[in-house]
């Protein structure tokens, strides 16, 4: 509540064609578009996924903000970053928090040139992180069936030289 009107105008003032975010809370969700459309951005979409289970009293998740006149976004796709990555879990030695990526086809409208899109919240602990890394490769080879070049965007909880760093740097 405190930040989500300085967020909205943010947003609209560096006029950002994608931009991912994550710790996006249910109430930031239902009033960040409105507040991101009252600033004047009347021309992003947002796509938003839980990555907690219904019920849960945490309702937070990642989140995309895009230009809806210049891309599209197709083949979305959400894993968690835990043993049973198809399934909404944490793991390793992070079980607090649910982790997880949002992927995506992101095509510019204009000119019909795709990439990759990874919108993620790596996890604090040392073995997860290391395996988030491992996963992102994964599911990059597994929802990038085109090849395409890949963006990632977010936080990845990670420094260089820490597992998900190594993992990343060897594929990429």
């Amino acid at each position: 509540d405190n930040s989500k009107k300085a967020v909205a105008e943010l947003i609209v003032k560096l006029d950002c064609d994608i931009l991912g975010m994550q710790e996006v809370t249910s109430v930031c969700r239902d009033d960040l578009a409105k507040l991101v459309k009252k600033a004047g951005g009347k021309k992003y979409k947002l796509w938003w996924e839980n990555t907690y289970p219904e019920g849960h009293k945490n309702v937070v998740g990642n989140a995309v903000f895009y230009d809806k006149r210049k891309f599209k976004l197709s083949e979305q796709n959400i894993y968690y970053f835990s043993p049973t990555p198809e399934e909404r879990s944490s793991g390793w030695d992070e079980m607090k928090y649910i982790r997880a990526a949002l992927t995506a086809v992101a095509t510019h409208k204009k000119t019909g040139k795709k990439f990759f899109l990874i919108a993620t919240h790596g996890p604090l602990g040392k073995i997860a992180n290391a395996e988030a890394g491992r996963l992102l490769v994964e599911f990059d080879k597994k929802y990038n069936t085109e090849g395409l070049p890949t963006i990632v965007v977010g936080d990845m909880n990670a420094r260089p030289g820490q597992g998900f760093h190594q993992n990343m740097c060897a594929y990429y």
